[in-house]
């Protein structure tokens, strides 16, 4: 619907046969529920928020998986909150047509979050979050570290490098590791068969990226994620999963099977950016909901 009928061939393969999300998303496992889960949520809000398809039904089963999703891994619940929030902000803005008042607005908002932050206790509170978030993820890298040693066949990892318990540090590190989530194993750092099929489904996502990038020339690529509320959430979702995945887990077989969070989104995202390529002249008409 989004994709106005286009690609559904390749939107099926990206989105729901990658060999990721068919061997880690088909048996009985909190990735499968989780991703299951969120899915029917995003239709759910979908339908009802931009088909305007009010069924009281579907919200009754809308609360009843949040719930499911939220014990089972509530730090999905999390993300998509965070992502929802800064799209409705997002369209919001898209909606202003008068650039000098979208820019004023934007300004105003800017300005108020700096003095939330500078006239109340948020810096302290964010601080206190970094800091915990550094404790939780040094007890992942301990335990990894021991399981690394206790077996020498777990050793599928990549190398940690020392954090500094601080808001900064953990924000610098983050392209990083987002990147390292989205695009390793890269082929000569499998150690395993199965690392290898991880390695070449990731260097197929990184060539595909490239491959828009290049023929979208960077700016063109950019410039469609902050001007389509669609491939805007798909994006933030992506890199937030990312974020968090990647700070705490450091097997590549791991990181792959919590990986297939992000990979429908991520793909989905790169689908839409090709159905514009392909259809530069029709921009208008595909994207004008």
């Amino acid at each position: 619907h989004i994709n106005k009928g286009k690609n559904k061939k390749l939107l099926a393969y990206a989105v729901l046969y990658t060999p990721a999300i068919w061997f880690w998303g088909s048996g009985l496992m909190k990735e499968s529920i989780c991703l299951g889960g969120l899915g029917f949520i995003i239709s759910i809000l979908y339908n009802g928020l931009v088909k305007k398809r009010i069924n009281p039904v579907d919200w009754i089963l809308l609360a009843l998986l949040v719930y499911i999703v939220y014990i089972t891994k509530s730090y999905i619940i999390t993300i998509l909150l965070a992502t929802l929030s800064l799209t409705i902000l997002f369209t919001f803005f898209q909606k202003i047509k008068i650039i000098l008042l979208r820019v004023i607005l934007t300004i105003l908002t800017l300005v108020s979050l700096g003095f939330y932050v500078s006239f109340s206790n948020f810096t302290d509170q964010i601080s206190d979050l970094a800091e915990e978030s550094f404790m939780q993820i040094e007890s992942y890298q301990k335990n990894y570290k021991i399981s690394q040693l206790e077996d020498e066949t777990s050793k599928a990892g990549f190398e940690m490098a020392e954090l500094n318990p601080s808001l900064n540090s953990m924000i610098l590190r983050s392209p990083v590791i987002v990147l390292s989530c989205l695009y390793r194993p890269f082929l000569w750092e499998s150690r395993k068969l199965i690392i290898l099929f991880s390695s070449l489904e990731s260097t197929l996502l990184l060539l595909s990226t490239l491959y828009l990038l290049f023929k979208m020339r960077i700016f063109g690529f950019f410039k469609l994620i902050f001007t389509n509320p669609y491939i805007f959430f798909c994006f933030i979702l992506s890199i937030l999963f990312a974020a968090i995945i990647g700070f705490t887990t450091f097997n590549f077989g791991t990181m792959t099977r919590y990986k297939i969070m992000l990979l429908p989104f991520y793909y989905f995202m790169l689908v839409q950016i090709y159905t514009v390529y392909q259809n530069k002249d029709q921009n208008k008409i595909l994207y004008t909901d």
